[in-house]
């Protein structure tokens, strides 16, 4: 008696069969192909040149797409260009990126320069001379 309990009912391959036909079927109810293709004006396109003295790569200029041209200039400018405003909170940061005041190397109140103490003077001075006493020892 125990053992009816444990066998499992064997697979029928036409069961199978049926149950597969039924699954693709659902599935083409659903599939609708997209047939309409298009280049991408967002994404950057990395074209190769043809070569420069071929005869067989001359473009006829007559039925060049011109607009298409323009929206890969637009997608390849920066957002402050693209954009009168910006378009997500990171951009917010960054987009008035001209400085207030001009700046000026004479104004001693916003300029700081590099400064040299004697530290440095003699550390350059001493760079020097080993950079010279490699280059005369080869």
């Amino acid at each position: 008696m125990g053992d009816k309990k444990d066998e499992k009912p064997t697979e029928d391959a036409v069961a199978k069969n049926a149950i597969l036909v039924e699954s693709i079927n659902r599935e083409m109810r659903a599939y609708k192909p997209y047939e309409t293709f298009g280049i991408n004006p967002y994404a950057k396109l990395h074209v190769l040149p043809g070569k420069p003295n071929s005869p067989y790569e001359k473009l006829d200029e007559s039925s060049a797409n011109y607009e298409f041209f323009e929206q890969i200039k637009r997608a390849n400018r920066e957002p402050t260009k693209k954009y009168n405003d910006p378009q997500t909170v990171n951009q917010e940061y960054g987009w008035i990126h001209d400085p207030v005041i001009k700046q000026e190397k004479n104004d001693r109140r916003l300029y700081f320069g590099r400064g040299n103490s004697e530290i440095t003077n003699y550390m350059e001075v001493y760079f020097l001379q080993k950079e010279q006493e490699k280059m005369g020892g080869k």
